[in-house]
């Protein structure tokens, strides 16, 4: 008997046949042949005496969904997270629903898309500060002011209320001192020299000022652009800064001798003057040499503060300028000066107060003269403490000087405030 070589589909055994994996084909696909008796014949048949079976259908298999881990319960479920991810994914459009086979817990479903995302990214609130702490920051402010604050009351305030408790006095060299009310003050205001003397501080401190701000303002126009030897010329410029009043009065006095000087000399030599005039025989031409000296003392300390402000404009803005046409008054008055109002009113309060309070220069070349047509308010003052030796009214006079300084100083503050809330 010859064996069969290849066993036909119909000549199986009657039990069902398997998937790949295992698992039962359908019922639909499977068909039963009827029970052969098992004989020598039955073993090999032909092809043409059994029916061929349709091929087995693959059945779709369900994927068991995601079960949310503990670690990602604070932001939603899973399942929650990947179709997030995947909206992020795909353009930033969210899927209508739940991907194929998973299940979105009930709270992913009903909390906003961008919730579980958007909560570690939150800002947060400011944090307060405990009061502890706050005292502590309190206290080293109050330690590092300390030293400043000791200085001001050691110097100003301490000074000035004595000054003020000892206007109402009649305080002699010698001798106990006696209260008299605002007598001081009343002498003060009847009498003329003092008048004379708040007005020619005025008139003085007027000319110096202004002559002194033009003068630096152009001098630091000219020395800012680039050239050989700026800063020798710089350092020229502000070398008598570094003189103090008394010394330059000195020396001008001595320049200005008519025997020994050496301008009178040059200025008759020109004829600008003739030869062998005394200068301070004269109020008029004493009082110009002496706002000449405080002008060239004075005016390199305000170039400087100005140049440092012009510095500190930037170089694009003129080159702008520049593109537009714009001359050199329109370049001065529409970006250099407004650029530079905190400078220029720094360089002002300055000027003012240092000239208004001049002794030193007075002192040293005119000593009030000639007849007493120099003598300012603060002459004025060291006149009535140490030649009249009048304590308690020299009192009076310095009040009265710090008052004036103080309203000038608020004035000047208060036009700068208004000039910033034009602007």
């Amino acid at each position: 008997m010859s064996r069969c070589p290849r066993r036909s589909a119909s000549s199986s055994p009657s039990r069902p046949n398997s998937s790949r994996r295992g698992r039962p084909m359908s019922r639909r696909s499977t068909t039963r042949s009827s029970p052969a008796p098992r004989g020598p014949s039955s073993r090999c048949s032909s092809p043409s005496s059994s029916t061929a079976p349709t091929p087995p259908r693959r059945r779709s298999r369900r994927r068991k969904p995601p079960t949310p881990s503990p670690s990602s319960s604070h932001r939603g479920s899973g399942a929650g997270h990947d179709a997030r991810r995947s909206a992020r994914h795909s353009g930033g459009r969210r899927n209508p629903g739940p991907p194929n086979g998973s299940h979105m817990s009930h709270s992913a479903l009903l909390d906003p898309p961008t919730r579980a995302a958007a909560a570690p990214d939150a800002p947060r609130g400011p944090r307060t500060r405990s009061p502890r702490r706050r005292r502590g920051e309190q206290l080293q402010g109050w330690a590092l002011t300390a030293p400043a604050a000791v200085l001001i009351a050691l110097f100003f305030v301490l000074p000035f209320g004595l000054t003020v408790w000892m206007s109402f006095f009649d305080w002699p060299t010698f001798g106990t001192p006696t209260p008299i009310g605002f007598e001081n003050y009343a002498d003060l205001a009847s009498d003329p020299k003092f008048g004379e003397a708040v007005l020619f501080t005025v008139g003085y401190t007027l000319v110096t000022s202004v002559i002194g701000i033009l003068l630096s303002l152009g001098l630091a126009l000219l020395v800012r652009p680039r050239f050989p030897g700026r800063t020798a010329v710089r350092a020229l410029l502000f070398a008598p800064v570094t003189i103090g009043f008394a010394p330059a009065g000195l020396l001008w006095l001595a320049m200005s001798n008519a025997r020994t000087g050496v301008l009178p000399d040059l200025f008759a030599k020109l004829g600008l003057a003739p030869a062998g005039v005394d200068w301070f025989a004269e109020p008029t031409t004493t009082l110009a040499l002496v706002v000449v000296m405080t002008v060239w003392k004075t005016a390199g300390l305000a170039m400087l503060v100005l140049l440092t402000g012009m510095d500190s404009i930037p170089g694009e803005i003129y080159e702008a300028a520049k593109l537009d046409g714009a001359n050199a008054w329109t370049t001065l008055t529409r970006i250099t000066l407004p650029l530079i109002v905190k400078p220029l009113s720094l360089v002002i309060l300055l000027t003012v107060t240092t000239t208004f309070l001049s002794f030193d220069q007075f002192f040293t070349m005119t000593k009030g003269g000639p007849d007493g047509s120099t003598v300012t308010v603060v002459y004025y003052l060291y006149n009535a403490a140490f030649v009249s030796l009048d304590r308690g009214y020299a009192a009076a006079v310095a009040v009265v000087v710090v008052l004036i300084m103080a309203i000038i100083s608020i004035a000047q503050v208060r036009l700068q405030r208004g000039r910033k809330a034009e602007a």
